[in-house]
């Protein structure tokens, strides 16, 4: 008897330690994340505000795509037309995942349905072992949002719902790096949002979900402000 209470004891000591091992790479991961596109956001925004047909952006835009095996050239790059029919958003935020150390765990994609759909796949199967679960805006799960998290939106007019979205679907998500829960603000940093890498100031509701009677704020290079309708919200992927 008391061998066997021994050896469920170093079972499960073993087990404790392998889950502390992995939340912490998943919290080193996470930190790694938020410091890249930080950066990103930097090179992009300061002290030179830059958009992406300049010379010295187009090194950055190629890099975005490289971790998807995809290799445009500096003319198809400065090419507004060829930049209206491939969005590198997606190759920002695989690139970045990539580089925070995430490895196998994301679904690097030239198009972000098909890592939204992986993750609403994680969260169906309950791969608890995969840190990526995305959640429809108005489940409880998606109340104020956390840094490392990713807000998904529809592009161009669609009106795709977390679990109508398919692989091939048009969207867009950028990465959450800060939740201000007194004034009800979440701010996105994100590819391709006016031509650059650029920030994204999100309105919550009092409970703390994406308020969708409100517009985002976003500034361009020129310091012009954009905003759109928040109803174009339609998930958050959660990031352990």
């Amino acid at each position: 008897m008391k061998l066997l209470v021994l050896v469920y004891m170093l079972v499960w000591c073993g087990t404790l330690v392998a889950q502390t091992e992995r939340s912490d790479s998943l919290l080193n991961f996470k930190n790694n994340l938020l410091q890249i596109v930080q950066e990103e956001y930097c090179f992009w925004n300061d002290p030179v505000n830059r958009v992406e047909t300049q010379f010295n952006s187009v090194e950055h835009v190629k890099k975005y795509w490289s971790c998807l095996n995809f290799h445009p050239t500096t003319k198809q790059i400065q090419s507004t037309k060829w930049q209206d029919r491939n969005p590198w958003s997606s190759a920002f935020i695989s690139w970045c995942m990539k580089a925070a150390g995430y490895g196998n765990n994301f679904f690097y994609a030239p198009n972000h349905a098909k890592y939204i759909r992986k993750a609403l796949q994680n969260r169906e199967n309950n791969l608890t072992e995969n840190p990526f679960w995305a959640y429809d805006i108005t489940e409880e799960e998606a109340a104020y949002p956390k840094p490392g998290d990713l807000l998904c939106k529809n592009r161009e007019g669609m009106k795709y719902i977390l679990h109508s979205i398919k692989e091939n679907s048009i969207s867009h998500c950028d990465v959450v790096v800060e939740t201000d829960k007194i004034n009800g603000i979440v701010i996105t940093i994100g590819g391709n949002v006016s031509d650059k890498v650029n920030k994204r100031w999100v309105f919550l509701d009092n409970n703390g979900f994406i308020d969708t009677n409100a517009a985002w704020l976003s500034f361009d290079a020129d310091g012009v402000g954009h905003s759109g309708s928040q109803k174009d919200f339609f998930s958050v992927i959660k990031v352990q």
